[in-house]
């Protein structure tokens, strides 16, 4: 019994030819795969309009599209890696209101994670269509960065603060595990591109959300979140001089990350 499998090739437009063993011409616009037993031929096949007149083809065909931009590697790394990070940061987000934290909103590492939910789940998407939001994903992967910056810096100053800021409940998904998988998805599976440098737009965001947290504390409307903040406990040179600070570590960071990503070949994504 003799079996002959000749299978078809997907193309992004939806269109489906069907190449036989024989001949290189198509055989129809939709078809499925072919059989011998026998010397007998089972053909199993479908017609699908250009016109999309029949909705559930259409979707089949919109499927299959899909899975044919999902052929490159890289692109099957960086959706399965954006979706992962959604489903950590929705897990955070519930512990935390659990857990019935007073002023979550006002922290940035708890904002950044949030900003990077929503657009790792877009990203995600859109890459599924084989189109990427380079200058987006960069600006809320080096916010996300410094986010992971900020605590690293304030365990410094504590006993045993480092297992509580990096390895317990959501401090660990918001703190670590989240930043490092969006820096992995940054670094080696979005596309080179000229419209990479999110600097300007990561400085602008830092400096919006730190003038909104002075102004809130001169006011005496919050305190803190961050010690740095608190405007009334430290000299009016010491507060600028933080400031500064702060502006100067996301900048580095941000231009480092951006440096990094340059050094790698231009490469075009796969269609």
């Amino acid at each position: 019994m003799q079996v002959v499998w000749t299978t078809y090739n997907i193309y992004p437009s939806f269109v489906f030819m069907l190449i036989s063993s024989n001949t290189s011409k198509p055989r129809s616009a939709f078809a499925g795969r072919f059989f011998c037993f026998g010397g007998e031929r089972h053909q199993l096949q479908g017609i699908f309009s250009q016109n999309c007149g029949n909705s559930m083809m259409y979707q089949i065909a919109e499927l299959r599209g899909m899975w044919s931009y999902m052929r490159d590697r890289k692109r099957v790394l960086f959706v399965a890696t954006n979706f992962a990070i959604v489903v950590w940061e929705v897990v955070s987000i519930a512990l935390r209101i659990v857990h019935k934290e007073d002023g979550m909103l006002l922290y940035f590492t708890v904002l950044s994670n949030l900003f990077a939910m929503v657009v790792c789940a877009l990203c995600g998407v859109m890459a599924l269509r084989g189109k990427y939001l380079v200058t987006l994903y960069s600006w809320s992967t080096y916010m996300l960065c410094f986010a992971l910056l900020v605590p690293l810096l304030g365990a410094s100053t504590q006993v045993g603060g480092y297992r509580a800021m990096f390895l317990e409940g959501e401090n660990f998904l918001n703190h670590l595990a989240c930043p490092v998988a969006m820096l992995f998805a940054y670094l080696f599976c979005l596309p080179k591109s000229v419209n990479l440098d999110a600097s300007a737009l990561t400085i602008a965001t830092l400096l919006c959300y730190g003038t909104t947290m002075y102004l809130l504390n001169a006011f005496k409307v919050v305190r803190g979140p961050y010690f740095f903040f608190e405007v009334h406990s430290f000299p009016l040179g010491t507060i600028l001089l933080m400031l500064v600070t702060l502006v100067a570590l996301a900048t580095l960071l941000s231009l480092t990350l951006y440096a990094i990503k340059m050094r790698e070949k231009p490469t075009k994504p796969a269609n």
